[in-house]
């Protein structure tokens, strides 16, 4: 009866380790409910897809970061985009942060959302009358990117941060 229950001991730690294998091989592991690719990382919870290691780092003007994700082709797909706040603010309280590498905590990031700067952005300037709006992904903390029109026409901000793409899961 023993011997029985040692294969049976055997056989399931010899099944654990070839899923793991398995895994590994597929470049692709679980956590709760995150999916994670050697490209990107599946937030299943809010049904968003991050990209998880971009070819740069550095920080970029808004137009910038906005033509990077636009022309990213990762995981079979060529849909990405920057994130809105809201987006940025689930990954920040999302377990799949863990598995993003390239996201630095304390830095702002750029978002798709802009708007009137009035009431948000304190800035003594009065040109200023547009903003790009940041989150930082370590406080939550909004912030803004004030841009003026000779700055929306040429380089879409007056200040370089750093981006991240997502997707919406399709």
């Amino acid at each position: 009866m023993k011997l029985v229950q040692k294969k049976k001991i055997g056989i399931a730690a010899l099944t654990i380790i070839f899923c793991i294998i398995g895994l590994l091989m597929s470049k692709t592991a679980f956590s709760g409910d995150c999916e994670v690719h050697k490209e990107f990382v599946i937030d299943h919870s809010n049904g968003l897809m991050w990209q998880r290691s971009p070819p740069w780092l550095g920080k970029v003007k808004y137009k910038e970061a906005e033509s990077q994700c636009r022309s990213t082709f990762a995981g079979g797909h060529n849909d990405w985009r920057l994130p809105t706040l809201d987006e940025l603010r689930s990954l920040l309280n999302s377990p799949c942060m863990q598995h993003l590498p390239n996201v630095i905590k304390n830095y702002y990031y750029w978002s798709s959302d802009a708007g009137a700067a009035f009431g948000f952005c304190k800035d003594p300037l009065q040109e200023q009358l547009w903003a790009y709006y940041t989150l930082n992904m370590g406080t939550g903390e909004k912030g803004c990117s004030l841009a003026n029109l000779m700055d929306l026409r040429y380089r879409g901000s007056a200040f370089d941060y750093p981006w991240i793409c997502v997707r919406s899961i399709d």
